[in-house]
């Protein structure tokens, strides 16, 4: 059976769609690999190019079968199932969707790996697609706001009893001491190369070499 990994974040420009991409990208080297497109806006689909008409929401109303809904990427051994706007029906839904379990369970079995990108709006099916997940990334923009935003993210993904972890995507020097204080109160859920952790000086905002050694540890352990 396939793992399955969410990007999770409920920050706007956090580089959740960028790193879900990325992550999909790496894990596609190595097996078939299926990038699950659940944000609303579609940027991963905008991303290769896949305008279709049909998506997971297809399936979940049983209008379309598997097939029709995964589309193949240039990337070799990369596939996706593209966003659709009708996916905002779900974040309001409060009614039962324990059939995205049964989907994921099904796809886990055709793909070695599964990749989710969310929207960054609470929604039962956003806690689906995280409580179904093997592991869970949290991007992190340092910033102002981030602190706050990353308490808020904590005590969300607590209440799914997710194991997740944070990985560090972006920060300007102006911030460089927002980013001491969460290497240093939230080391134990910073994902970690080695016995190495995340350091000022290894450029998170623009080694991606860092990030894919790091996201490939803790996806495989």
């Amino acid at each position: 059976m396939g793992k399955i990994l969410t990007v999770f974040s409920l920050r706007k420009g956090s580089g959740k769609t960028t790193l879900a991409i990325n992550i999909a990208k790496i894990f596609a080297n190595r097996g078939r690999t299926l990038l699950i497109d659940l944000d609303p806006i579609g940027d991963s689909s905008k991303y290769f190019g896949i305008k279709a008409k049909y998506s997971i929401d297809s399936i979940l109303n049983k209008e379309k079968d598997f097939p029709e809904v995964v589309h193949k990427c240039t990337t070799h051994n990369l596939f996706i199932i593209p966003s659709t706007p009708r996916l905002i029906k779900w974040e309001n839904f409060i009614g039962n969707l324990n059939g995205l379990s049964s989907v994921l369970e099904y796809l886990s079995g055709k793909f070695e790996n599964i990749i989710i990108d969310t929207s960054f709006q609470k929604s039962k099916l956003l806690e689906l697609a995280v409580k179904s997940s093997h592991k869970i990334i949290v991007p992190l923009k340092v910033e102002q706001s981030s602190i706050y935003f990353l308490n808020k993210i904590i005590s969300t993904l607590k209440t799914y009893n997710s194991d997740f972890m944070i990985l560090p995507t972006m920060y300007k020097d102006e911030n460089i001491e927002i980013y001491r204080v969460i290497i240093k109160d939230y080391s134990n859920l910073l994902i970690k190369l080695g016995s190495n952790g995340i350091k000022i000086d290894d450029g998170i905002s623009s080694s991606f070499g860092f990030q894919q050694l790091a996201i490939s540890q803790f996806f495989i352990s």
